[in-house]
């Protein structure tokens, strides 16, 4: 029996939504907090679309470390806004799923070493972009962060400490 090519970094199933849920919240809190430029009202963190976005990438992918590849997209955000003050870069930066696909995407290909090709990203940001618009996408935010994609643990502890997982005290 083959198993399946992404078995060794995917669950069999996905997390609960409400496991998912604090940390997607987090997360959209952080890119509310320090994406000032996201301007598309759609997406904005206050009407809830970003939550969801962010809960459904994360039950989408079914990653064993969706955690910590989550937090390491805060990482690379963080960096970001360092470098750009993410208000640079015209309408790519000012909606959030579109911010958030493209650094978990990054901080996936980083911290995972077996993970999705484009065209598994491209299907996950369907609604939002083309491949094309993908590729170049990710290719501009490498360039802002200089290439500095590297994640490592004592950046990643910054993040998610006051979350407790779903069912532990």
């Amino acid at each position: 029996m083959q198993s399946h090519p992404f078995a060794d970094i995917c669950l069999p199933t996905a997390p609960s939504h409400y496991e998912i849920e604090p940390v997607a919240k987090y997360c959209a809190s952080f890119i509310a907090a320090n994406a000032l430029g996201i301007t598309d009202l759609r997406r904005s963190p206050s009407s809830g679309e970003l939550v969801e976005y962010i809960t459904w990438t994360l039950r989408r992918t079914k990653l064993r470390a969706w955690r910590v590849t989550a937090f390491g997209a805060l990482v690379l955000l963080g960096r970001l806004k360092e470098k750009s003050q993410i208000k640079v870069g015209g309408s790519v930066w000012r909606c959030g799923c579109r911010l958030w696909l493209l650094t978990f995407m990054l901080a996936s290909k980083s911290l995972v070493d077996n993970t999705f090709g484009q065209r598994a990203w491209a299907e996950l940001g369907r609604t939002i972009l083309t491949r094309q618009t993908l590729d170049k996408l990710e290719r501009g935010l490498c360039r802002t962060l200089d290439w500095e994609l590297v994640i490592t643990d004592a950046e990643l502890g910054k993040f998610g400490g006051g979350l407790v997982p779903h069912g532990t005290a």
